[in-house]
C-alpha cells in the first residue's frame, strides 16, 4: 500500500505506454483503500474545479474504477464503507483549504461532497 496516493504522485510515458507511482514527500503503510480514497478526492475536486477539464476526470475515476472494483461504472461509494467516506470528506475538505483549485465557494463543494455520499 502507497498511503500517499494523489495525481502529482503518477507519471505517464504515453509513448512507452509505461506507469510509474513516486512519492515526492511520504510513504506510509495504510489501508488498502486509503491510497484509492485519496485519489479520488483529489479527482473529485478536480472535477469541481472550472480548471481541468471535467469529462477527462470522470474518465480516469472511471478507470481506476475499473482497476480496483472490476467495473468502470461502479460507483466506488458502493464499496468503500462508513470509514472510506469519511476519509474521502476528511480529504475533500483538506483539499478546500488550497486556493489553487479556482473554486469560488468551497462551503457548497464541501456540503455537495458530503450530500455525494449519504
Amino acid at each position: 500500500v502507497f498511503g500517499d496516493l494523489w495525481p502529482n504522485s503518477i507519471l505517464i510515458d504515453q509513448e512507452n505506454k509505461l506507469v510509474w507511482i513516486v512519492d515526492w514527500e511520504v510513504a506510509r503503510y495504510e489501508t488498502k483503500t486509503r491510497d484509492f480514497e485519496q485519489l479520488l478526492a483529489n479527482l473529485w475536486v478536480m472535477k469541481q474545479s472550472p480548471k481541468f477539464d471535467q469529462n477527462k476526470i470522470e474518465k480516469l475515476i472511471r478507470k481506476f474504477q475499473l482497476e480496483f472494483f472490476g467495473n468502470e461504472d461502479s460507483d466506488w461509494r458502493l464499496h468503500c464503507g462508513d470509514f472510506g467516506k469519511c476519509n474521502f470528506i476528511l480529504w475533500v475538505t483538506g483539499l478546500l483549504n488550497e486556493t489553487h483549485w479556482g473554486i469560488d465557494d468551497n462551503q457548497a463543494v464541501a456540503l455537495k461532497a458530503l450530500n455525494e455520499i449519504k
